[in-house]
Formats: C-alpha cells, structure tokens, sequence
C-alpha cells in the first residue's frame, strides 16, 4: 500500500496490509488515519504517518517476521506472531495486548488502560501502566515500571530498577519475582501482596515498602535488602520469613 504525498487515507472499517505501507516523494507525508472503531491489520512495516486516537479503534501488528512497532499514539493496541520491537515513545490511550514477543528499547510505554503480556516482556525504558498489568510471559524490566491497578504476575518476573504499584499484587503459583536492583532501586507496594509461587531478592539493598498486607503461601527469600512496613500491615506466611 502506497500512500502518497499531501494524501490522507481513512479507515473506517477493517483493512488488512500484509506488505510494506510507503509513502511517495515530497511533502508532506502521507497519513493513514484510523476511523472510530475500525480494524488495520500491519504484516510488515509502515512508513506514513499513523493517526490512530479515535474512539474504539484497534490497530493490531501480526508480522511474521521481526516487526518494529510504529512510535505513536494508540487507542486499542494488539501485538500477535513474530517479536515486536520499538525504539521510541509508545503511548496507547486504552489498552494493550501483546501476544508477541515485545521489547522496549530505552524508550517510554505508557499505557493508560490495562496491560497483558503474554509473551515476553523486555522493557528497556519506563513503563507506565494506568491500570491493571498482567505479566504471563518471561519478563525483564530494567527500567521503572509504575501500575495503577493491580500487577499479576505467573511466569519469571524480573525487576532491576524501580517498581511501584498502586493496586494488589498476586504471583500466582507459577509465577516467579526476581528484584536484581541495587541500593537506589526503590520497590513499593501499596496494596495487598500475596506469593503463591515464588519471590527472589538477589539485588544488593533494594529498598522495600508493604504499605498494606503480605500473605505467603510459597516461597519466600528475603536476601539483602531493606524491607519497611507500615503498623497496621499483616504479614502470613505458611512458612517462617526471614528479613
């Protein structure tokens, strides 16, 4: 699909592009704009301007093979099939859904709704997610991950740098938390906190604050680090914790 110079191309229905989205010569770029509720199906990469804020839009990325995600702004977000990649700011107004491989190099991601990663997540750059985040694929983040909502996690969960969640958090039974940060990582929980699977701290001082209740059914290794407690939080564990 070409579009060309000055052109603006609207889609107000569902459009599958298997190839390439180019644009011609001159200026200014074309745009491709996305209609209120309409489906654009990407299979590879696309060079034009991408308007996509409207109402109930969902723009879903399916390439097959190693796809970059066009830096703009989104209203429903969807990644499927090959890795995902982006090197530049991602803001997705509603809510995204990566079923791919996603990596985040050195570059913000804001979500303002819900977040689920089924596949793999490595976030080089801040993550900011305004609801709820769900993790079921291995996950590294290396940078700061803030969630509004509740953060679930039920596969390997890495957290290297600052982490902050405002809602509950649950490792399921399958899940695993790994904090690798050091002295300046700050690691805060103001809601419940309950492990089913496992929590790890192989970080060197990582600070910790439980602002409400810590509930352990699985396991639970403290490593070095300092861990803060508010006065009215419960700590029960199924076995005993040592801090």
């Amino acid at each position: 699909l070409k579009i060309n110079s000055g052109t603006t191309l609207t889609n107000n229905g569902s459009l599958t592009v298997k190839g390439a989205i180019s644009i011609g010569t001159g200026s200014p770029i074309g745009i491709l704009k996305q209609g209120v509720n309409s489906l654009l199906y990407i299979g590879n990469t696309i060079a034009s301007t991408l308007t996509a804020t409207a109402t109930g839009n969902t723009v879903i990325y399916n390439g097959t093979s190693g796809q970059p995600i066009k830096p703009t702004t989104y209203y429903k977000l969807k990644l499927t099939n090959s890795a995902k990649t982006t090197s530049s700011v991602l803001i997705v107004n509603d809510s995204l859904i990566a079923d791919a491989q996603i990596t985040v190099n050195l570059q913000s991601i804001t979500v303002n709704g819900n977040a689920v990663f089924n596949g793999s997540a490595n976030i080089g750059g801040t993550c900011t997610v305004g609801g709820n985040a769900t993790f079921n694929g291995n996950s590294l983040i290396s940078n700061t991950l803030s969630v509004t909502g509740d953060l679930t996690i039920s596969n390997s969960f890495s957290a290297g740098y600052n982490l902050s969640v405002n809602g509950n958090t649950t490792i399921e039974s399958t899940g695993t938390f790994i904090a690798t940060g050091g002295y300046t990582t700050t690691i805060t929980f103001n809601g419940n906190v309950t492990v089913d699977g496992a929590w790890y701290n192989s970080g060197y001082e990582t600070n910790y604050e439980f602002n409400n209740n810590l509930t352990n059914n699985g396991i639970f290794d403290a490593g070095v680090g300092t861990y803060y407690f508010n006065d009215t939080t419960e700590i029960v564990s199924a076995s005993p914790i040592s801090f």
